[in-house]
């Protein structure tokens, strides 16, 4: 066997080797506690004038995130301009998020929450008329959707990047057993000698 070949194997054995225990304990991490259709109101309090608004994010249950991150992405197309504010938000209590945010028109918004880990996650989508008039308010309720259909474990998707890289790594073994071929019978890709 080719020396590059035997490097590459080895390399991919330790590889494999790391990620067996990683893939063992994906369940545990795999999603936040269960729950058929979490809800979310996100609501936003517009205060004085030139101070930003309070957006503020509910989930129900409380315990719907497992104390994790949110995703929010808020954006208002614009004939003129593009507005969007996106933001990785941490809890600031059971199942509430804040985020400080000076709404520069207002007009239809669209808000996309996101939280879970890659696409086992939960999301949800929804439009929302915000009016940043002082001492108003403007709330939402959306439903929360699973990125996989109920029932695929958490795991595939990392078993799936596990196959790709295995893929990937077959190639550059083929690769260098060819070049390491064409070197021999060739002569073409030895360094010249100093």
């Amino acid at each position: 066997m080719p020396k590059p070949v035997r490097l590459l194997t080895i390399l991919m054995a330790a590889t494999m080797g790391v990620m067996t225990p990683a893939l063992a304990r994906q369940p545990s991490r795999a999603a936040p506690p269960p729950h058929d259709a979490p809800s979310v109101t996100l609501t936003i309090r517009h205060q004085t004038p030139g101070t930003p608004s309070m957006v503020e994010v509910l989930l129900i249950p409380p315990d719907a995130a497992g104390g994790r991150e949110l995703f929010l992405s808020m954006t208002k197309p614009n004939p003129e301009r593009y507005l969007k504010k996106r933001r990785v938000l941490m809890p600031a209590g059971a199942g509430v998020y804040r985020l400080a945010y000076a709404f520069p028109e207002s007009g239809i918004w669209y808000f996309y929450l996101r939280y879970g880990p890659g696409q086992a996650g939960f999301y949800a989508f929804a439009p929302l008329a915000v009016d940043p008039r002082a001492g108003g308010e403007d709330t939402v309720t959306m439903r929360m959707r699973r990125g996989l259909s109920n029932g695929v474990p958490a795991w595939i998707q990392p078993l799936g990047y596990a196959a790709f890289g295995l893929v990937a790594a077959l190639a550059l073994a083929g690769v260098l057993v060819i070049l390491d071929h064409l070197r021999r019978t060739t002569g073409v890709l030895t360094p010249p000698m100093a």
